[in-house]
């Protein structure tokens, strides 16, 4: 599998909306899905608790940890309160998670 497989297979990109004020969500999110959804042709949408389970296809956008990554497998210096954290699964699920929204563009622009 290669990251265009997985990024290929991508239907849905949910932005978690929980970690913002009133729901809303940070405009370099929005421009990252947006970017996202136009190179793979999947929709965005806004959803409460993105990223709780995966779901084959749904690829979630996050501000800060998912609820159900395990801290203890991730160091301090890989949490996305510190940087960003990508998971992408062979079936296109998965998530790019970050508190330092400014990363995330550049990061995806390199990532496609």
């Amino acid at each position: 599998m290669t990251i265009a497989d997985a990024l290929s297979r991508i239907g849905r990109i949910a932005v978690c909306v929980d970690a913002f004020p009133a729901g809303e969500v940070a405009p370099a999110f929005r421009t990252v899905a947006n970017e996202l959804a136009r190179a793979t042709g999947a929709v965005v949408t806004d959803e409460p608790g993105a990223g709780t389970e995966p779901e084959p296809g749904v690829f979630s956008l996050l501000h800060g940890s998912p609820a159900n990554l395990d801290v203890a497998r991730v160091s301090k210096e890989d949490s996305p309160d510190s940087g960003l954290l990508l998971r992408l699964h062979e079936d296109g699920s998965g998530f790019l998670a970050s508190r330092q929204t400014h990363l995330l563009y550049a990061f995806l622009t390199y990532l496609l």
